[in-house]
């Protein structure tokens, strides 16, 4: 009798998309273990099924943190080709972070995995800062971490870490803009 294969895991993939947009993806290996979700910044393909280099790392990581799953969704919904404000912008809607809270709602662990994008685009920042407006209203920060760089301290991308270990760091709180500093100082 010839050698039968054995299955040694199974595991259970979800996704939410529409024609334009990648909303999540998730892996789930063993429901008793800790779930995740991890926020990028925007999906590199439009095909959930593809595992591009950073899902894989996240996955990898999450293993290695003794999860049981994972969740990936990103900042924005839509991949984009050539990085800039207006590309951001129409790669994004309101119901990406309706989606994302709703995943947070759902895991043990959420991981802000964005790296330097919210410092260097306007509108990636105002949408994190968005972002973590509604996550503090919702009262999720007590799961919600930045993945950082472990020798500059400093907001990290899976892809920007090659493959060393991770490092958290709890999130910090959006800076609030003159306009609400002028209507704080008026009170």
């Amino acid at each position: 009798m010839p050698n039968q294969p054995a299955i040694l895991e199974t595991i259970e993939v979800t996704s939410r998309t529409t024609a334009k947009n990648v909303f999540w993806v998730r892996w789930v290996w063993e429901t008793e273990l800790p779930q995740y979700l991890v926020i990028a910044n925007y999906p590199s393909v439009g095909d959930p099924k593809i595992l591009d280099v950073t899902r894989l790392l996240i996955m990898n990581h999450i293993r290695a943190l003794k999860g049981g799953g994972v969740a990936i969704a990103n900042l924005f919904s839509q991949p984009v080709e050539h990085l800039s404000d207006k590309a951001l912008s129409d790669g994004s809607t309101a119901q990406g972070i309706t989606e994302i809270i709703n995943l947070a709602k759902q895991v043990d662990h959420v991981i802000l995995a964005m790296g330097s994008l919210p410092d260097k685009s306007k509108v990636a920042k105002a949408r994190y800062d968005g972002l973590i407006t509604v996550i503090k209203e919702e009262k999720l920060t007590d799961k919600v971490e930045m993945l950082i760089n472990v020798t500059s301290k400093k907001p990290a991308h899976p892809l920007s870490l090659q493959g060393r270990t991770w490092e958290f760091q709890p999130i910090s709180e959006p800076k609030p803009s003159k306009k609400t500093m002028k209507k704080i100082a008026d009170q």
